[in-house]
Parts: C-alpha cells; structure tokens; sequence
C-alpha cells in the first residue's frame, strides 16, 4: 500500500533493550534511552519526532531495566500515540528482538535504534524503500576517516607518490530501517541475531535490498564523548 503524506498506519519498532556498556557509569542506575539531552530523554525526543510525522503506533524493544523505560513511556497515551512492549528475556541484538513482535503485522515497519537523535523524514525512507521494491531498507551515512599520516604510495620497491593525510570517505549503519513484515516472520522465535547479520541472510536468500541516505542531523548517542556533544549541541533545544 502507498505511503500517504503522512505516517499513519506504519508501524515503529525502537530498539530499547541494550546494556549502554560504553556509556559507564552513566548507565549504572539509568537505560541509556533515558538519558537526558537537555531535560528530555533521548527516547522521548525520538518518539516525538516520530509524532510530528504522524506515526502513531510503536513497538519498544525492551530488557535492561525495563521497568524504568516502562514506566516512563506509559502505554503512550500522553503523546496521542500507542506504545505496545516487546520484552526481551536476555540480550538478542536488533533483529533478534524481531522476532517477539505479534505476527499480524502487515505493512511495513520502521525500525531504529533508540538512542538516536535525528531530524530524518522517516516517511521519505518509507517511500524509498517501497517504490525500490526491496525486502529491506538499511539507513546510511557518510563517515569520514582521516589517516593521521601521509600515505606513501609505491611500486614494488619504486616511490610513485604520497598524499598528506588522506580522508576516506565510506558509508556506516546508521541504526535506522524498513523492513517487509515477512522478514521478521521467517526469524527463529527468541533467537539472537544482529541487523547486519539478517541483511547478509537476505541477500543470500536473493532479496532486493536498498540503502538509503541519512543527511541531516543524525547522533548516535553511545559513548560518554557523544553524549557530552549532543548536550552541547542540542541541550538548549530540548528543555
């Protein structure tokens, strides 16, 4: 079915379970999608942007003190939205928790990691990834690499020349999907896997698979680095 203007009808997945071991010790006593950027915790700044687009009903990937992102979130009444939990009994990456949604889902589903702060339009990738035809949508984004040396290009044992601390360019994850609701049905029930196992798993099974550019902002919240720079960048914006 077409994607109209809006995002009404698809549903949201955000993937909330994880341990945030990177971001010790500020997640010894807190789940990192509530941590505070500004006074907001990052899930609900990602849950109302989603809102503003029209998405109203989501599926929160749920295991480290869940009880806490729980009690937060509610049922989600308070933003017009729907929140239903999917509960993970033990740690089974992104597309492992998959699996646990109800298998009556039948369009299909926006999947992102919940300790993301991004100004995407998550419709425009929605429309991408139906009009490509694909099983599955992977987000993208550019990252830069510096080599902090000046590359020394040869031939055999011949200098040919050198450049001063190249940048390469290449395209990361950037923790943001659309998936056919079939692909999370063929999962085994309860089983760990990883996003970017299941995508190799597509591809060997010969589905169409898309990738779709994330410009904009887009932070991805999982070092102690990060989350000081999204506060600065962004605290005054969500108090």
């Amino acid at each position: 079915m077409p994607l109209d203007s809006t995002g009404q009808g698809y549903p949201v997945v955000l993937m909330a379970g994880g341990l945030g071991s990177r971001l010790l010790p500020l997640t010894e006593s807190c789940p990192k999608p509530l941590l505070t950027i500004g006074r907001k915790p990052i899930i609900e700044i990602l849950l109302e942007t989603l809102i503003q687009q029209s998405f109203r009903e989501f599926y929160i990937s749920v295991n480290y003190k869940r009880e806490m992102i729980e009690s937060y979130c509610g049922d989600g009444s308070r933003w017009g939205a729907r929140i239903q939990y999917v509960r993970e009994t033990r740690q089974l990456g992104t597309a492992g928790a998959l699996s646990l949604l109800p298998r009556d889902i039948e369009r299909p589903m926006l999947v992102i990691n919940a300790d993301l702060l991004t100004d995407l339009d998550f419709r425009q990738m929605i429309r991408h990834h139906q009009a490509s035809g694909s099983s599955a949508t992977m987000g993208v984004r550019e990252y830069c690499l510096t080599v902090p040396y000046g590359v020394v290009e040869t031939n055999g044992s011949s200098y040919v020349g050198s450049v001063e601390k190249p940048v390469q360019p290449m395209l990361v994850n950037a923790g943001i999907y659309v998936l056919e609701p079939w692909t999370a049905r063929q999962l085994a029930h309860d089983a760990p896997l990883g996003m970017p196992a299941l995508f190799e798993r597509l591809k060997r099974q010969g589905e169409s698979l898309s990738v779709y550019p994330v410009t904009g902002q887009w932070l991805d919240i999982g070092t102690p680095e990060s989350y000081a720079e999204a506060n600065r960048a962004y605290g005054e914006v969500y108090t």
